[in-house]
């Protein structure tokens, strides 16, 4: 499998270079779906673990996708966005003024270099230097962040790519992860899609700064009534295109998609838009 996707790939095919397109799946079986007594989805992975090492870090390439070795196998529980509820929010007393705080209006970002707290379009600004610093790094460290998002903050592990993740890491580097879903860390691009669509923050036009989510057709997320199977942040918009950064095969790069893709379901508007 080719990973370098070029831009006019990706215009004529918006499925081709996303993880979470049929294409790139690392599970390449079937999935089976079981409804727990709960009510919960859980996806079974018939195929065998992605993991091929048994030292920390190490990883193994399948279908042109370098699979870390912490992949688990076996069932992989759905989580609603209202499992995220108890902490989503940090308090104003853990609040600190330098950095990201809390505010009447919303979360902001004090910046004592300039003694004031930064506009919206300064917040969007330092998320979208994060994502424009990552593009280049390859598919081990996509991976790695979602590594970090399950080791060190909670988020369950995503057998079909770091998207999600990937996302996040954009936020977090910039000093605003409650500007993405009150503090949410995802490791599944359905859940961000989740908060967004319950909370009426979801757009069908695209805007600098929003996140771009797809359901590309006949994948799992379709097959199993998610809102999203891959995500990415928008950093620049014609009348005609979007053009976005996030994980694919190759790692962390920028891609153009034509507007009016099919795949395309919807644009989350994080707190620097709202």
């Amino acid at each position: 499998m080719d990973g370098n996707l070029r831009e006019d790939r990706l215009e004529d095919d918006g499925a081709s270079g996303r993880w979470g397109g049929t294409s790139m799946k690392l599970c390449v079986a079937g999935l089976a779906v079981a409804m727990c007594l709960s009510g919960a989805v859980a996806i079974a992975e018939n195929a065998e673990p992605a993991s091929g090492a048994d030292a920390p870090g190490a990883s193994e390439a399948k279908d042109g996708i370098v699979a870390p070795a912490t992949s688990t196998a076996g069932d992989i529980a759905r989580k609603s966005s209202s499992a995220w509820d108890a902490s989503s929010s940090a308090s104003d007393a853990t609040a600190s003024q330098a950095g990201e705080h809390r505010t009447a209006q919303g979360w902001a970002y004090y910046d004592a270099s300039l003694g004031r707290d930064l506009t919206s379009d300064e917040m969007r600004d330092r998320v979208l230097q994060a994502a424009q610093d990552s593009v280049g790094e390859g598919e081990e460290q996509a991976w790695a962040y979602m590594k970090d998002a399950c080791d060190e903050h909670g988020a369950t592990w995503c057998e079909y790519g770091p998207c999600a993740s990937v996302v996040w890491h954009f936020f977090d580097k910039a000093g605003l992860g409650h500007a993405l879903c009150d503090g949410m860390v995802p490791a599944w691009s359905y859940e961000l899609s989740d908060w967004y669509l319950q909370q009426g923050l979801m757009s069908d036009e695209p805007q600098v700064g929003s996140l771009i989510f797809f359901n590309n057709p006949g994948d799992y997320g379709e097959q199993l009534g998610l809102s999203s199977c891959h995500v990415e942040i928008v950093t620049s918009v014609t009348d005609t295109q979007v053009t976005s950064i996030g994980a694919a095969a190759g790692g962390i790069l920028e891609h153009t998609y034509t507007l009016g893709d099919p795949s395309i379901v919807g644009f989350g508007l994080p707190s620097y838009l709202e």
